[in-house]
């Protein structure tokens, strides 16, 4: 891990936890296919211009969360 890695993984904010220990990012994939149905109810044909393959979700939930600051360094959420 360089320096730069270090640094800035040290300044992000941890994944949401629940009670029991999972993960409580649920609502932020609620949020990412919320928003993938918002934009096919506007243009219905992008569901064949643009399909999403089953890892499109999870990757956009990735971003997602990066962008928000949280650590998604840990493998296989």
């Amino acid at each position: 891990m360089t320096d730069l890695e270090a640094a800035t993984s040290g300044m992000r904010k941890p994944l949401p936890r629940l009670p029991n220990g999972d993960l409580g990012i649920k609502p932020f994939m609620v949020e990412v296919v919320r928003d993938r149905c918002d934009t096919i109810m506007a243009n219905p044909s992008l569901i064949q211009i643009y399909p999403w393959p089953t890892t499109k979700a999870y990757y956009n939930l990735r971003k997602k969360l990066d962008h928000l600051g949280y650590n998604i360094d840990e493998r296989y959420l």
